[in-house]
């Protein structure tokens, strides 16, 4: 099975699958389901954004047991990262291990056990993941494409992922009053307002140096319209990233108001929920099983993670769930790959976890 998946894995790293190409969002997608043409395929789009949902039999089951969900849109890369090449049991190329490859992996895991279980099974495939999934995995849960587990194939070295942390995307704004840069004293200046708003912000949640499961806020951006050295300004923004863990969820919001005060405006841009899917949940239990089966050791360990994907959509309406794949690394990067070798394990490993239930 493993030719057929890196087959697969390198036509779709081949095709600049990113939000500034449509045209290619669908023909990535197209490409994908050429492949189980033999099944059911609903498709969707919303706000240009392509997606589907292919499934064994005529009719749309009311829910699902499994849904396997991969998407198919990556970053921009490189030229030369559309070009994917292997060496030293390394598949290399943008998308290689977020997530073209697992995608292709569970994309032949449905192909060839939909039919044999006997129990409802969809494979999702979408194209907006990178810029948050609303088109794609939030528009199907929208529209009751429902299941009692959700696996999303994004990188965990063959270890579950059960919990990430929420989004919070916020800016910051003040005001003041401008005047020349030689007669302060008229004017008030909107940086200086803001950057005590800052400094408070850093003293609540200090910049870390090394991983910790805590709530950070990252300084993304300062600005301001003034454009002219002798100038008070008279408006200023910050942008903020947070990213909070479960038990600081009711707290974050109010914290954050509490630090800006009344000397500025919040402007909530993203507030995207944590997921937590509980340890003993028995899919999980399955899961690490096969996991741990196939290798013949304990080797599976359960995960929490700093950044979100589309698992969250599920997770926020109560659908259990999480994220499971392969052994790659450097997503986002020049220098992306996935380990082919484990990527033959992650497809075994999924269809016994499949068989098992």
């Amino acid at each position: 099975m493993l030719p057929q998946i890196l087959k697969l894995t390198k036509e779709l790293i081949s095709i600049r699958s990113t939000k500034e190409n449509p045209a290619l969002l669908k023909e990535v997608l197209e490409r994908a389901l050429a492949e189980v043409g033999e099944f059911t395929v609903e498709r969707f789009e919303r706000n240009g954004c392509p997606s589907a949902l292919v499934y064994y039999g005529s009719r749309r089951p009311k829910r699902f047991k499994i849904i396997l969900n991969g998407h198919l849109d990556v970053v921009p890369g490189r030229d030369e990262q559309y070009q994917p090449f292997e060496k030293d049991g390394r598949l290399y190329g943008r998308g290689a291990s977020d997530m073209k490859a697992s995608t292709a992996a569970l994309l032949y895991v449905f192909k060839n056990m939909a039919a044999k279980v006997d129990y409802p099974l969809a494979l999702q495939l979408v194209t907006d993941e990178e810029i948050g999934g609303y088109d794609g995995t939030r528009y199907q849960a929208e529209q009751g494409i429902l299941a009692d587990f959700v696996i999303a194939g994004e990188g965990t070295e063959l270890n579950i992922k059960n919990e990430t942390k929420g989004v919070i995307w916020l800016k910051i704004k003040t005001k003041g009053r401008t005047a020349h840069g030689a007669y302060l004293w008229k004017g008030e200046n909107a940086l200086w307002k803001l950057m005590r708003i800052l400094e408070r912000l850093e003293a609540e949640f200090p910049e870390i140096h090394k991983e910790a499961w805590a709530t950070t806020v990252n300084l993304a951006k300062v600005s301001s319209t003034n454009e002219t050295f002798n100038k008070v300004p008279d408006q200023a923004e910050a942008w903020l990233d947070a990213r909070y863990i479960a038990r600081d969820k009711e707290s974050i919001v109010p914290a954050l108001k509490k630090i800006a005060g009344k000397e500025a405006e919040l402007d909530f841009l993203e507030n995207e929920p944590e997921h937590y899917t509980a340890p003993d949940n028995p899919f999980i239990r399955k899961l690490a099983d096969a996991v741990n089966g196939h290798f013949g050791n304990e080797k599976v360990k359960l995960l929490k993670g700093h950044g979100a994907s589309d698992i969250r959509h599920y997770s926020a309406i109560g659908v259990a769930g999480v994220e499971f794949g392969p052994v790659g690394a450097g997503l986002h990067t020049d220098n992306e790959w996935v380990d082919t070798k484990f990527l033959s394990d992650y497809y075994e490993i999924l269809a016994s976890f499949l068989k098992s239930l």
